[in-house]
C-alpha cells in the first residue's frame, strides 16, 4: 500500500548546490532535492555535478506531470506550514450547535431554532471560505492542481466528485488529526506530557478520515500513484546522466 504522507522537506539548505559535508552525512531524498530546486537562485547546469537544474529538467520529462505538481504544492505547503499556515476544517456539528446556541442567547431567545443553526452554519462557512483563500494565497499550485482532479472526475464520468477534489488536496496535504496534531494520545492537565487516554477525535490513529468516503480514498491514492510515479521518473534520470 502507498503511504499517504509525503516525504517533508527538513533540508536547511535554501537553494543551490549541497555543500558536500551535507552529502557525506545524509543523503537528501528526491523531494528534499526537488524541494530545493524549486526556490534556488542557482540553476546552472554543470556536466560534472548534479544541480537544482538537473532536478527541474528532470521533472519536466516526468511521466507524471501532475505528479510533479504535486510534489512542488506540497514544498509549498511545507514552507507555508512553517510561516504559521494552517489546514482549514469544515465545521463539525458541535461547533455548528455551539455557535447556534450562542446566537440564540445573544438574541435572547427562549430556544435554539432552525433559524439559529442556519445563522450559525452560514457565519462557520463564511469563516471556512475565507481561511481557505488565505491557504489558496499561500499556495500557488493549489488552483492548477485543483483544476486537474476536477477535469478527471468529469471525465470518469463522475462529476459528482468534483466538490471533493479541494477538501482531498487539503487532507493530502495534512492527514494529522487537528485534536492532538497526530500525537494519538491526550496530553496531562496542565503539561506537554502524554496521558494515556487515547485521543477522542481520532481514536488513536493520529489522522482524521478522508473526506468523501471511498471516493475521497481513490482520488488520495490516486495523488500518491501520481507522486510516485514522478519521483520514480526523475529519480531514474537523475541516475541515468550520473
Amino acid at each position: 500500500m502507498v503511504v499517504h504522507r509525503l516525504e517533508t522537506s527538513g533540508c536547511a539548505a535554501s537553494g543551490g548546490q549541497l555543500k558536500k559535508a551535507d552529502q557525506m552525512n545524509e543523503t537528501p531524498t528526491t523531494q528534499e532535492r526537488y524541494a530545493i530546486a524549486i526556490r534556488s537562485s542557482s540553476l546552472r547546469v554543470q556536466a560534472t555535478y548534479q544541480g537544482d537544474a538537473d532536478y527541474l529538467i528532470a521533472a519536466g520529462w516526468s511521466k507524471s506531470r501532475f505528479g510533479a505538481a504535486l510534489m512542488r504544492l506540497h514544498s509549498e505547503w511545507d514552507s507555508a506550514e512553517r510561516r504559521g499556515c494552517q489546514i482549514p476544517r469544515q465545521a463539525t456539528r458541535r461547533q455548528i450547535a455551539q455557535l447556534a446556541c450562542e446566537i440564540a442567547t445573544q438574541q435572547k431567545a427562549g430556544k435554539v431554532t432552525e433559524a439559529h443553526s442556519a445563522a450559525a452554519r452560514q457565519r462557520l462557512e463564511e469563516g471556512f471560505v475565507a481561511e481557505l483563500k488565505e491557504t489558496m494565497r499561500a499556495l500557488r499550485t493549489l488552483p492548477e492542481v485543483r483544476l486537474h482532479m476536477e477535469l478527471r472526475s468529469t471525465l470518469d464520468g463522475k462529476p459528482e466528485v468534483e466538490q471533493l477534489c479541494c477538501a482531498v488536496l487539503l487532507h493530502w496535504l495534512k492527514p494529522s488529526c487537528p485534536i492532538c496534531n497526530g500525537r494519538k494520545f491526550q496530553l496531562k492537565p496542565w503539561t506537554d506530557e502524554l496521558s494515556g487516554n487515547v485521543c477522542g477525535g481520532c481514536a488513536g490513529t493520529g489522522q482524521v478520515s478522508p473526506p468523501g468516503g471511498d471516493e475521497g480514498r481513490a482520488l488520495l491514492s490516486y495523488l500518491d500513484d501520481c507522486v510516485n510515479i514522478a519521483r520514480q521518473s526523475i529519480r531514474a534520470r537523475i541516475f541515468c546522466n550520473a
